[in-house]
């Protein structure tokens, strides 16, 4: 099996609790990218109170950003020497920005 990086894009609306998920996946990830999607009307968790919420737990966030491109772009810029494992999770709405990429391509 190959050595992987592991890291997380994830975006999760504000009223979701967002705790619990991180006390369940804190150990998982070795770089987490915090995304604050606002296209829609609905209020995603800001930056800084993910970013906060991760550090309670004991996880650094390698770096927050507005849109799914901008997330997938800072993942060039992490230094390893193994290939990256990217997981992208979080909001339907999220998942759904994901996808409409994908199909753009």
């Amino acid at each position: 099996q190959e050595d992987r990086e592991n890291v997380l894009i994830i975006s999760m609306l504000e009223r979701k609790d967002t705790r619990s998920f991180i006390n369940i996946i804190k150990n998982t990830f070795d770089k987490v990218i915090i995304v604050s999607n606002q296209n829609g009307t609905d209020k995603y968790k800001s930056i800084e109170d993910f970013t906060n919420e991760f550090k309670e737990f004991g996880v650094e966030v390698f770096y927050g950003c507005n849109n799914v491109v901008e997330a997938l772009q800072k993942t060039k810029e992490i230094q390893s020497d193994k290939k990256l494992r990217i997981l992208m999770c979080g909001s339907l709405y999220f998942c759904g920005d994901v996808l409409s990429l994908i199909e753009s391509y």
